[in-house]
């Protein structure tokens, strides 16, 4: 298998809203502090899965005699038959899925030629050859750039603004018809938390239409993480 460490996390993109209620008039950083607590709750209820995130990541590949490489001028996209998928130390499985675009590949600190490599089914494939192992005593030799995860969706546009007004609502002392636990107001500023989180997950819901709707749609298993999948022949990450 082959080993991966992973980077700092490069961020996430902000899930796009449509806000249900006026805002002019509202203080830009309340407004700001409102989406991105929206966006948090949502995130977490939904089964933190969603969204458009980046990250940067190295890896080594393992070394075996069973390396087999592609042929020279294997074009990036090929759809592989079953026999001749790449060997592990051909591919690389990157660590966070799905995969939307792998932005940079480099080895050894210079960086390759796009058609170097191929993405192919969530693996990391190099084309014409195999990557290179290297002792385990030395920083691992691939890093990898690329963005991952799930579109929002509309109904989650539509549920951050129901949940990010009535959030603002709440943070202005204004009534709001979010339970009492989910919004406190403090005098050193405004934060915001799930009050009685083990029943609020449990459940899987807000108490909002539209945001109850959109977590039983994204998460009708009430799951409360991303599944993975784990085998001897991926990656493995090194915190």
């Amino acid at each position: 298998m082959s080993d991966s460490s992973v980077g700092p996390d490069q961020g996430c993109d902000d899930w796009p809203i449509k806000w249900p209620c006026l805002t002019s008039a509202d203080d830009a950083d309340l407004i700001v502090l409102a989406a991105r607590a929206a966006q948090d709750i949502l995130w977490g209820l939904s089964g933190r899965r969603l969204g458009l995130c980046h990250t940067t990541e190295s890896y080594r590949a393992p070394c075996t005699s069973r390396c087999v490489g592609l042929p020279e001028g294997t074009p990036a996209g090929v759809r592989y038959r079953l026999e001749e998928q790449p060997r592990s130390c051909c591919r690389i499985r990157l660590a966070q899925t799905p995969v939307r675009a792998v932005t940079e590949v480099s080895l050894y600190g210079v960086a390759l030629d796009p058609s170097e490599y191929a993405l192919h089914r969530g693996n990391l494939v190099r084309l014409g050859l195999c990557w290179p192992c290297d002792s385990e005593c030395l920083d691992p030799p691939i890093r990898v750039s690329y963005s991952y995860g799930v579109d929002v969706g509309a109904l989650g546009e539509l549920a951050m603004g129901e949940l990010a007004c009535e959030i603002l609502h709440g943070m202005k002392n204004e009534d709001c018809r979010l339970p009492a636990n989910v919004i406190s107001v403090t005098r050193q500023g405004v934060t915001y938390d799930l009050g009685d989180a083990a029943t609020l997950f449990a459940q899987g819901r807000i108490g909002l239409p539209i945001s109850d709707a959109f977590l039983r749609a994204s998460n009708p298993g009430k799951l409360m993480s991303a599944s993975s999948v784990h085998s001897p022949d991926v990656a493995r990450r090194i915190r």
